[in-house]
């Protein structure tokens, strides 16, 4: 079981281990230990989000299903406690319980184009960084990956900045993978 206090290292050598017995396990795969090791630190900024936004709950819930793991105390005192609510009549929407999954006037086209190309962007840019080292990372070079997207150059911008801070973990374990 991935614990999810581990350092990175432990992560590597969890996922290495994996990988000996199943070498086509993939580091994305949701049962990998690098992605359950990345979903329980989720689940830790779930539980303080829900406290703000019930919708948390839901996206834990979703969380631990996909990577196979248990759902934490926290999470299933409050999906009973909500479901009870509905069961027994004391409240007439899920939303009610769990709160609206997006604000009011939010356009889903937007938020499935930018989960459609912010990972897009950010390996374009990488990868045009590794082919022309000297090049600036600046407003041409958003305009030119935006272009090739069909998005402007500051959206390209503002996926790619939401990505970079992740930077660390690929490169780690790429390293770590002998994936350079």
């Amino acid at each position: 079981m991935v614990n999810k206090n581990w350092t990175l290292e432990e992560v590597v050598a969890a996922y290495q281990t994996a990988l000996e017995a199943d070498p086509s396990l993939s580091i994305d795969d949701p049962t990998s230990p690098y992605s359950q090791w990345n979903a329980l630190q989720q689940l830790d900024i779930f539980e303080e989000a829900y406290k703000k936004d019930k919708f948390y709950l839901m996206q834990a819930i979703g969380v631990c299903a996909a990577h196979h793991l248990p759902l934490p105390l926290w999470a299933a005192k409050a999906y009973i406690e909500g479901y009870n609510k509905i069961a027994d009549a004391k409240s007439k929407s899920w939303d009610e319980v769990f709160g609206r999954p997006y604000p009011k006037g939010t356009h889903l086209a937007t938020l499935r184009k930018e989960k459609m190309f912010k990972r897009a962007v950010y390996n374009e840019i990488s990868r045009i960084k590794k082919s022309q080292p000297d090049i600036a990372i600046d407003d041409g070079l958003f305009e030119k990956v935006g272009k090739k997207f069909g998005i402007g150059k500051t959206t390209a911008s503002e996926y790619y900045y939401d990505i970079k801070p992740f930077e660390k973990i690929f490169k780690f374990f790429n390293r770590e993978l002998g994936n350079t």
